[in-house]
């Protein structure tokens, strides 16, 4: 797998743009060999998400012994923001995140509600039909203007 991401950063395109995501539980299957794995690719500069974050094992140690650059709250969270518990939560893993130096992606946002709380809270990321509905494999066509328009995308 290295020699296939040096090639592609020997053909011009940068490795820092690139971004691995991982569920928290895939990481504690086997944290020694995840850990190696995942220590040499951001040694050549790929960075690392967190899915799911909050819902697997050990969401704490997870940040302590990895160098996370962003963090994906787990749609459950996200869905359980209209009630005080819910958001209470939610600001708690925005805290910690912030803590780590970590940005963060609030899944399922199906809401304006739900988008603005998390704008209000300082969440920098928002994902979830509210926004677009999912693109299945079977998908071949362009992608639709007003996404393309709005992409932060270089």
């Amino acid at each position: 797998m290295l020699a296939t991401l040096n090639g592609i950063n020997d053909g011009g395109f940068p490795l820092e743009r690139i971004k691995i995501e991982i569920t928290e539980s895939a990481v504690m299957r086997n944290p020694d060999i995840t850990r190696g794995v995942l220590s040499e690719l951001q040694d050549i500069g790929i960075r690392l998400a967190i899915d799911d974050f909050g819902t697997g094992y050990s969401a704490l140690g997870v940040l302590r012994h990895y160098a996370v650059d962003t963090i994906k709250i787990d749609r459950g969270f996200t869905n359980r923001l209209d009630t005080s518990d819910g958001r209470e939560l939610v600001l708690a893993l925005l805290k910690i995140a912030r803590i780590y130096g970590a940005d963060v992606v609030a899944e399922g946002v199906e809401t304006v509600a739900q988008a603005e709380i998390l704008r209000a809270a300082g969440c920098g990321f928002v994902q979830g039909y509210l926004y677009a509905s999912r693109w299945t494999a079977a998908f071949s066509g362009p992608m639709p203007d007003h996404l393309v328009e709005n992409s932060a995308v270089d």
